[in-house]
């Protein structure tokens, strides 16, 4: 919860990297599949050395992967539809 909530602060602070926030807080508070260690990283996120510990946190968890991880969820949901929609036409 800490660290969506650090992420939510950084989204209004750091417009620039609002897609990659967006996405971030999405595979973590939606998915709960970001790895624990990243999540300890976004939480100590420090005022003094905020832009150089996001750009730490983009190399460590680049936006392709957020992307890749978001795809792979959607999938998964579109097999689940099309499992459930052919269960009930048998």
């Amino acid at each position: 919860k800490e660290a969506i909530d650090k992420i939510i602060v950084l989204k209004d602070r750091f417009p620039q990297y609002k897609d990659y926030l967006e996405d971030l807080q999405y595979v973590l508070e939606k998915l709960d599949s970001l790895p624990q260690r990243y999540a300890k990283q976004i939480r100590g996120i420090s005022e003094k050395h905020l832009k150089e510990d996001i750009d730490e946190l983009k190399k460590d968890v680049p936006h392709k992967y957020l992307i890749e991880i978001r795809e792979k969820a959607n999938s998964i949901d579109d097999e689940e539809e099309i499992l459930i929609i052919s269960e009930e036409l048998i």
